[in-house]
């Protein structure tokens, strides 16, 4: 174990924000953490990282206690930093070199830099670099000590594709070089793919730790099959009496059926074959880790029905 939380409490005034949770991260683990805002996903991290001390509880990260070690335990781990932070006046390369020179033996920042596509844009001031150049920016800072753990806090937000697929080929190469990371995301999608485990939290409290493939397996949750259809011989009456159908809904000419994974299917091409229906676009989608986060939130989505409109005054 490189991380070992027991029984961690912190709180701000009469506040609980992290209430009596206990958990360890595996060597070379990418560990999410999920939940929606104010669920303590943050508060958990910044307690690890020494940055606050606890209420109650223990820390363990890679031998050190992360309040009366941090100036040992930051040596060996890399924390993001976020990008509001940044001095205004500071040039890409000054940053590098003024976080470089907090380090016993780092890595060349300007290797991180070329490899990074960022040394063109060495002398250029930090607060002037696109979003994904700032993400960039932060992630070869957290990798300047040599790092044995690295944290990161929402790092893929507000980035466009392209630039989030490069961080996330960027994360999974640590994995490659035996590095762990601690991985904060709203990005279910990521989360799933990424994961070696993921911590679900809500409230201060983890309601689940487990990998992606069994959360979703142990949620029993219905897969999605969507088609679309001008066929006045379809209904909804029609589609919700098909076996293993659990739900229809009909918006326009889309439909979308939610039925038993691995049952559904069959009955709905039965039905559509059998009933000389056409129709395109048709979709089959087992359960993701989307589905079972909202399910767990009991997350119900508002109904809006066909032509209504949402004013904004």
């Amino acid at each position: 174990m490189v991380i070992e939380v027991e029984n961690l409490t912190k709180m701000y005034d009469e506040e609980v924000a992290v209430d009596n949770i206990s958990f360890s991260v595996n060597r070379g683990e990418i560990f999410c953490i999920i939940g929606p805002n104010g669920s303590g996903k943050t508060s958990t991290i910044e307690c690890i990282e020494g940055l606050r001390p606890v209420d109650a509880g223990s820390i363990n990260v890679l031998g050190l206690d992360p309040f009366k070690d941090r100036k040992k335990m930051y040596e060996q781990i890399g924390v993001q930093i976020q990008e509001h932070v940044f001095v205004s006046e500071a040039k890409v390369d000054e940053l590098c070199k003024l976080y470089s020179s907090f380090y016993t033996n780092p890595v060349p920042y300007k290797s991180l830099l070329k490899e990074f596509e960022l040394y063109d844009s060495r002398n250029i001031h930090a607060v002037n670099l696109s979003g994904g150049q700032k993400k960039k920016l932060s992630f070869i800072l957290a990798l300047l000590p040599r790092p044995k753990i690295v944290f990161l806090d929402e790092i893929t937000s507000f980035l466009d594709p392209a630039s989030r697929k490069d961080m996330l080929s960027y994360i999974r190469q640590l994995k490659g070089m035996g590095i762990t990371t601690i991985h904060i995301t709203h990005h279910m999608d990521e989360a799933q793919a990424l994961s070696d485990r993921i911590c679900l939290m809500k409230d201060g409290k983890i309601l689940s730790i487990d990998t992606a493939s069994n959360m979703i397996e142990k949620s029993n949750l219905p897969g999605l099959i969507t088609f679309e259809s001008d066929d006045e011989k379809i209904s909804i009456e029609s589609l919700k009496s098909i076996p293993f159908v659990i739900s229809a809904e009909q918006m326009g000419s889309k439909y979308s059926i939610r039925g038993k994974e691995g049952k559904t299917l069959r009955s709905v091409i039965d039905y559509l074959r059998d009933n000389d229906i056409s129709y395109s676009r048709f979709y089959d989608r087992p359960p993701n880790l989307e589905d079972v986060y909202l399910d767990i939130m009991g997350y119900d989505a508002p109904e809006i029905k066909e032509g209504a409109k949402i004013w904004i005054e």
